[in-house]
């Protein structure tokens, strides 16, 4: 398994934080691996609700599937999935903090086949990663 997990404060309101996080449509333009995300269906994010994405990481290009498992107003958004051959958990938390929005990111996948043998090389770029979409998160949220 592969985790990684960072945290970062925001400054603004808890709300307006998490409303714009709960919008995965919205990640593209902080989370550089994304370059598109279709919500399925009219329904604001809640429990169960779906997204298409597109991604682009570092290797090469894939398309698939979110799904909110996970959700408390203003406290937690879980995403599951599967991108291409991976099958992602995305892990956020908000509370308020120093004036603004504490934002907890963690990412967790199992890489399939003969990627498992890479797990001790891609920790840390992970981990690198992890921490540069908050800071992306947070560059266009104070913005």
């Amino acid at each position: 398994m592969i985790s990684a997990r960072d945290s970062t404060t925001i400054g603004r309101p808890i709300d307006e934080v998490f409303s714009y996080v709960a919008d995965t449509t919205n990640d593209p333009a902080w989370h550089t691996d994304f370059t598109e995300v279709r919500r399925r269906g009219s329904q604001p994010t809640q429990l169960g609700t779906e997204f298409d994405v597109q991604i682009k990481p570092f290797m090469g290009q894939s398309t698939g599937w979110l799904k909110v498992t996970g959700y408390e107003l203003n406290r937690l958004l879980e995403l599951e999935g599967r991108v291409g051959a991976m099958e992602p958990t995305l892990r956020y938390t908000f509370r308020t903090a120093d004036g603004g929005t504490e934002v907890g990111r963690e990412e967790a996948l199992e890489p399939p086949g003969l990627m498992r043998l890479l797990q001790p090389f891609l920790r840390p770029v992970f981990a690198r990663r992890n921490r540069q979409f908050l800071e992306n998160l947070k560059q266009v949220l104070e913005r």
